[in-house]
């Protein structure tokens, strides 16, 4: 149905997924950036795995007919283009169906792939971040702004469409820590007040709802790295951020500015591979790779 509701499911319920099959440790997922230019590719399975060097790819479809959804998915083989598993997932159109179904989809395939999903998602704890449709899709909405064009991550603009996602929604917490990575890159080296006034009601939102989680600590990490300059706390944060979601590259190349802050050079190149193993479509993160070699003298590699 073309409907307004269609491109959002068309990039909510990917999108949605990607977070779930995130939370499954023993995987790691690239970044939905890396993949994008695939979407209307005329090329090989194969040929797509060797290109982002993983060892399967999971592709589906979406078909909607007025109220009814149902959701196709498939696990491939990158190497030789066999298929593991298949399925299809039949539902009405409801905001809990769709988050629920994302769900199911990610415990199927870690059951095919022996993977165990995270001791959050084991305790009851929702593998999603929100149920509330219109907090994720403002929360988008922030991104695409954020990402459109340079310099954004410290515009009002882009702070405003994280709280209103928050609104929305006050469990929510993934908006209110990028929250405070925006304030906290304001306030960075300065006397900011007002800044670090409002990131410290951010950080106490989210640790009324989410104490101990991945956003939790990740706000800490960029409290403690912006605001406090306590570079080895925030490094230490940022680590166990990391175990809670392996596969969060942000959060891997956010570890790294902290890394070169201690003069870790050897550890904060490893960081910036790793953040491009999960998004090599990002040329930011080629571009620090490049510099920090060229710093350290690696030309070569350079």
């Amino acid at each position: 149905g073309e409907t307004s509701d269609k491109p959002l499911l068309a990039t909510g319920i990917p999108g949605g997924l990607w977070t779930s099959l995130a939370n499954i440790g023993e995987i790691k997922v690239l970044s939905r950036t890396s993949t994008e230019r695939y979407r209307r590719t005329e090329k090989t399975i194969p040929q797509i795995g060797r290109e982002l060097g993983v060892g399967r790819i999971l592709e589906g479809s979406l078909q909607r007919v007025g109220n009814d959804l149902r959701v196709n998915v498939q696990l491939i083989d990158a190497a030789t283009d066999e298929h593991l598993w298949a399925d299809g997932f039949d539902r009405d159109l409801t905001t809990s169906n769709i988050f629920g179904v994302q769900t199911e989809i990610a415990r199927a395939i870690a059951a095919e792939m022996h993977g165990s999903l995270s001791t959050q998602a084991d305790t009851g704890d929702p593998l999603l971040p929100t149920n509330n449709m219109a907090a994720y899709r403002k929360y988008h909405e922030a991104l695409a702004y954020r990402d459109s064009a340079p310099g954004r991550t410290s515009l009002e603009a882009y702070r405003q469409m994280l709280l209103e996602a928050a609104e929305h929604d006050p469990s929510y917490t993934r908006p209110l820590a990028d929250l405070v990575g925006s304030l906290g890159l304001s306030a960075f080296g300065g006397n900011e007040p007002e800044l670090v006034a409002r990131a410290d009601d951010a950080l106490q939102r989210i640790e009324a709802v989410a104490p101990g989680s991945a956003d939790h600590l990740l706000t800490q990490a960029y409290y403690t790295y912006y605001i406090l300059q306590d570079y080895e706390r925030a490094h230490k944060i940022a680590t166990r951020a990391l175990e809670l979601a392996p596969s969060d590259d942000r959060l891997v190349e956010m570890r790294s500015w902290i890394e070169r802050r201690l003069g870790d050079w050897d550890a904060q190149i490893e960081s910036i591979r790793m953040a491009r193993r999960l998004n090599p479509r990002a040329s930011r993160l080629t571009e620090s790779l490049v510099s920090s070699l060229l710093v350290t003298h690696q030309y070569d590699a350079a």
